[in-house]
């Protein structure tokens, strides 16, 4: 369809820059697709053209030189410590208690920061006891192959047995993501936020409750921001992250605006009770 309509020929040995731009202008003015999935596609193709290059089928490597749209940073969405009192006391009605499950593996992990391809993992083995006496999770990360230690308080810990003994049941990443919008919905998680979605540079925007971006991920991301908040150092936070550098980190971490101005305030003011913000 591209082809007929913009007399634009994609073969192995006459795709090019130019004709990449025009299927990418293609997906967004005719197809509607997103920057993201329009960066998606144009990705994928990429890679059957490199593979095709290896394998001798053309010796046609312009393409290697486009790069598509990619999309703008998205939304960050981390739970406060008061949004996760109302997700511990919202009452889960009969016909939901799905949800129960649902509640006890989204806080573990934001308790501990820990994907959801290692919290569902978590078995006898891998609690531990240090000098003090104190129990923490030292788990080796599917993702990346290291290892972190993690402290437990009480409530984390009641979890992580439940996990154990089988009263909470693991369920699939997809189920997880739908269900957890559900229960922070059911917790009136409603703050707004502006989506912008994006089309190249253009983009439409939008407003939604806040529980409709809430995902298993957001249980990391909550993780990291509120440990940051409470004054830990990046540095620290990312060994119970397993982050190994700044920038990947800091996609996790949504420090609201209010909480940065009053930071920057108290650090203008100590040692110095004189001092005062001016009104």
């Amino acid at each position: 369809r591209f082809e007929k309509q913009t007399k634009t020929p994609l073969t192995l040995d006459t795709i090019s820059q130019r004709s990449l731009n025009k299927l990418q202008d293609y997906f967004y003015s005719v197809a509607k697709l997103n920057t993201q999935t329009t960066a998606k596609y144009i990705g994928v193709l990429k890679m059957f053209l490199n593979w095709a290059s290896r394998e001798g089928y053309t010796t046609q490597v312009a393409f290697r030189d486009f790069h598509p749209i990619q999309q703008k940073n998205s939304i960050k969405v981390a739970l406060s410590y008061e949004e996760l009192d109302q997700i511990r006391q919202a009452e889960i009605p009969n016909d939901k208690k799905r949800l129960e499950n649902v509640r006890s593996l989204f806080l573990l992990s934001c308790f501990t920061g820990l994907r959801y391809s290692d919290y569902i993992r978590i078995k006898e083995e891998h609690i531990k006891k240090d000098e003090a006496g104190d129990l923490y999770i030292q788990i080796e990360q599917e993702k990346t192959g290291d290892f972190v230690d993690l402290p437990l308080t009480d409530e984390a810990l009641a979890i992580v047995n439940s996990l154990i003994d089988g009263s909470v049941k693991p369920i699939s990443n997809q189920k997880m993501n739908t269900y957890v919008k559900e229960l922070c919905e059911l917790a009136e998680i409603n703050e707004p936020f502006a989506v912008r979605t994006y089309r190249g540079k253009n983009y439409h925007e939008t407003k939604k409750p806040k529980y409709e971006l809430v995902s298993t991920h957001t249980g990391r991301r909550t993780f990291a921001t509120n440990l940051l908040m409470r004054n830990i150092p990046a540095e620290t936070v990312m060994q119970f992250t397993g982050h190994r550098d700044y920038k990947s980190f800091s996609k996790y971490v949504n420090i609201p605006k209010k909480a940065k101005m009053q930071s920057i305030k108290d650090a203008l003011m100590i040692g110095r009770p004189e001092m005062k913000i001016a009104k």
